[in-house]
């Protein structure tokens, strides 16, 4: 995930990376990454920063509230750790922001596995769940900002809140709340997300 973000097209971007508390050798292939990063990018200018955070285990909606605080930009885009990112996505998702009354973008997710049955299954589901993304887009009524690939405006979370860490469903739950709050929600297909 984080090699595909380090390709991107758009620039003036912040990484941030929360370990929630993994026991596999993910916290050492992380800190070898950022050191590896920071020895490539030492004497050149770069707009691409990246941090990494090890914190113990409490949830996903945890995690991304540890991610919020250690945060800088005015566009935060949330990705799930198992997805990978075209050199375009990042960009494409900060597009739509031009317009001020925009303050929540949903992602093109795509299945990039379909050599198991799962991944079949998943790639169905993700197919009609992108033409009701697209019509809901229309009609001003997109139900779910997955976390997968969801992007939002910093000063949604100081008016409504941060992720809800006691349900189990943070994506779905916030997504309610900037609903009912009436804010604008849309749909951009070309910031894809595999």
């Amino acid at each position: 995930t984080v090699e595909t973000i380090l390709k991107s097209e758009y620039k003036n971007i912040e990484i941030i990376v929360i370990n929630d508390g993994s026991t596999d050798n993910s916290d050492s292939k992380m800190k070898k990454l950022v050191g590896e990063w920071k020895r490539e990018t030492k004497n050149t200018p770069n707009s691409i920063s990246l941090k990494y955070f090890y914190k113990e285990n409490g949830g996903k909606g945890r995690a991304l509230n540890y991610g919020l605080t250690k945060a800088k930009g005015d566009l935060i885009i949330s990705i799930d750790a198992d997805c990978s990112l075209t050199p375009q996505s990042i960009g494409n998702f900060v597009k739509p922001f031009a317009d001020p009354s925009v303050c929540a973008a949903v992602g093109n997710v795509k299945i990039g596995n379909l050599d198991t049955v799962v991944g079949v299954v998943q790639y169905l589901e993700f197919l009609f769940s992108f033409y009701f993304k697209k019509a809901e887009s229309v009609m001003g009524t997109i139900y779910i900002i997955g976390g997968a690939a969801g992007a939002f405006r910093r000063e949604l979370f100081d008016e409504l809140g941060k992720y809800n860490h006691s349900n189990i469903t943070e994506d779905i739950e916030l997504s309610v709340r900037i609903q009912h709050a009436g804010r604008k929600v849309v749909y951009v297909d070309d910031a894809l997300v595999y």
